[in-house]
This record gives structure tokens, C-alpha cells and sequence, in this order.
């Protein structure tokens, strides 16, 4: 499963958890939008229901979510 979203430059740092698993991603400062950019990749997936968190720290920022690829075995 991979996670896409937009880095605006001022993006908080997210976690994202699968069943229990928890990755954190920090966006580099950039000075310009990059769209479509992977914030998270999961390792292969077994078959069956699973459930992805993505939470954000506090602060200013945003979060922006583009899209979710998943692709089953």
C-alpha cells in the first residue's frame, strides 16, 4: 500500500500505522507545492481486511492527502 499526498512546505509530520505498525514521515522544506509525492509505503500485505491510521502531531501545518494505492496479492 502506498500513501501519495502534497507538500506544501509546511507540512506537519504524519504517522501512519498498519495493523499496528507505525511509520512516521517528515516532509522536507521545500519552497514551492510538489503534488502526487509518496509519504508512505507499506511492506507486501497479506490477504485479508487491514486497517490504516494516518495521524498528524500538533502545531501549524497541513496535511494533504492525494491518493492510496493498493494492490492486492
Amino acid at each position: 500500500m502506498q500513501v501519495y499526498g502534497t507538500n506544501t512546505g509546511s507540512m506537519l509530520p504524519v504517522n501512519f500505522q498498519v495493523d499496528r505498525s507505525t511509520t512516521t514521515f517528515t516532509a522536507p522544506n521545500i519552497d514551492t507545492t510538489e503534488y502526487r509525492q509518496l509519504f508512505y509505503s507499506s511492506s507486501p500485505l497479506s490477504p485479508g481486511p487491514h486497517t490504516l491510521l494516518a495521524t498528524t502531531g500538533y502545531g501549524s501545518g497541513t496535511f494533504w492527502f492525494d491518493y492510496i494505492i493498493y494492490t492486492p496479492d
